[in-house]
């Protein structure tokens, strides 16, 4: 059983040359959730959005996909917004409207835990830019441990959302020192590392670390050895969620047997993932529903 628990929002994609705009259901916790149930893990989301048009949006949208939908509303705070630009590479960027908005006021109980026992908890690192969110994730951490589950972290890095990369590097390194599963994109692990994402992967100590490369395909480093598991070639419409995609297949491919993960399990696992990131390119949105 996977718990994700995190921001889920309003993907808004606008074309260019017409100004059409298109919303679509969104936000990494979200689509890792949709991806994990897609590959078969029974799979329970938990986040919140403002009692809003577009948290109204997201909700029926969300409700589409039969996974286990914990959507908390908040009468006081806005459902987040992210404005996406696509290239003519299918390469994405993101601008965030959010300011004291729902998805970091999340209410976390032990409740939630007990009701659905999970094997897998994982965590969102939108809600680490703003203290609220923070206090959230380390109880969700506290949570996890007390219920002996495996914790998962995508860094997930945003530049839009904080002043500076060092001042993300500080809000996410408690997780990413405790995460179980971690996963970087090769990009985001030179960043946060200021040197060469191999040399970087092999000082970390986490018991699985999971690289993304793009059309590369991915890393996985377990028990001191890096796994490669190459991609498959695909011609990319939307990257958006495709490192979602990944992960979300890899956890449903690790949940439940974390403790017998073997060599050959794990690039099984990475290359079931990579193909499911390849598959989420081929389409607009994040997650197909």
């Amino acid at each position: 059983m996977i718990l994700s628990i995190g921001e889920i929002l309003a993907d808004v994609v606008m074309n260019s040359e017409t100004g059409e705009m298109r919303a679509h259901v969104g936000g990494a916790p979200f689509n890792v959730a949709v991806s994990a149930a897609k590959s078969g893990a029974r799979t329970v989301f938990l986040g919140r959005v403002g009692n809003d048009p577009l948290g109204k949006f997201v909700g029926k949208e969300g409700n589409k996909f039969p996974l286990g939908l914990i959507l908390q509303k908040d009468d006081l705070r806005p459902t987040t917004i992210a404005f996406v630009s696509i290239d003519e590479n299918g390469e994405r960027s993101f601008r965030f409207t959010r300011e004291n908005a729902a998805d970091y006021h999340i209410e976390v109980d032990e409740k939630i835990f007990k009701s659905v026992r999970p094997d897998t908890v994982h965590l969102g690192s939108l809600m680490l830019s703003e203290e609220a969110g923070r206090k959230c994730a380390y109880d969700i951490v506290s949570f996890t441990r007390k219920y002996g589950a495996v914790l998962s972290f995508d860094v997930n890095y945003r530049e839009d959302v904080f002043k500076s990369a060092d001042e993300a590097k500080k809000s996410y390194m408690p997780f990413i020192k405790e995460a179980d599963i971690l996963k970087f994109s090769r990009e985001e692990l030179e960043l946060f590392y200021e040197k060469d994402y191999l040399t970087a992967l092999g000082e970390l100590e986490n018991p699985i670390v999971c690289v993304t490369c793009g059309k590369d395909g991915s890393i996985i480093r377990f028990r001191g050895k890096n796994i490669k598991a190459d991609s498959v070639p695909v011609k990319p419409v939307d990257t958006t969620g495709a490192g979602d995609a990944f992960f979300g297949a890899f956890l449903a491919k690790t949940d439940g047997i974390f403790q017998t993960l073997t060599e050959d399990k794990i690039f099984d696992a990475a290359r079931y993932a990579n193909i499911k990131g390849a598959e989420a390119t081929m389409y607009e949105g994040a997650v197909k529903l």
